[in-house]
């Protein structure tokens, strides 16, 4: 699974950063049945750069285990339920206190420099909550 995001990788970012955007890409873009999302799960938590926090609550307050990635001072992560591995949502967060630099990034400014246009350290820029997810058997077809 790990390789497979580096090879479906496309984008502007270093490749470890860019295989952490292909996680979310392709959890929101697609369904993603449960064992492979596990999968998924365990090969994002294995990207260098690339942290489990547990105990997150996301959007609409549901506990959960986030895999996260801080990148230009504003840690992504992703939020699943600990232990089914569903999951639950997004969130953004302002990080100023990471020192993870991915292979092949070009040096840029210290995050702590930014701090007016980001917020303070922790501030969440950003969140969202998966609430259903439903299969029909045809387009247009509304879940019971």
């Amino acid at each position: 699974m790990r390789r497979w995001l580096y090879e479906r990788s496309r984008g502007s970012n270093p490749p470890d950063v860019q295989a952490f955007v292909t996680v979310g890409d392709s959890i929101r873009e697609r369904y993603v049945e449960p064992r492979t999302l596990s999968l998924l799960f365990a090969a994002a938590a294995r990207v260098p750069g690339v942290t489990v926090t547990r105990g997150v609550t996301d959007m609409v307050g549901r506990k959960g285990v986030a895999v996260g990635q801080t990148w230009q001072g504003v840690r992504h992560e992703l939020v699943f339920d600990a232990r089914t591995y569903a999951y639950l949502g997004e969130r953004e967060v302002v990080d100023l206190r990471s020192t993870w630099r991915p292979a092949g990034a070009s040096p840029s400014p210290s995050p702590s420099g930014r701090v007016g246009a980001l917020g303070e350290h922790g501030a969440l820029v950003y969140a969202s909550a998966e609430v259903r997810v439903a299969v029909t058997d045809r387009a247009g077809q509304l879940p019971r």
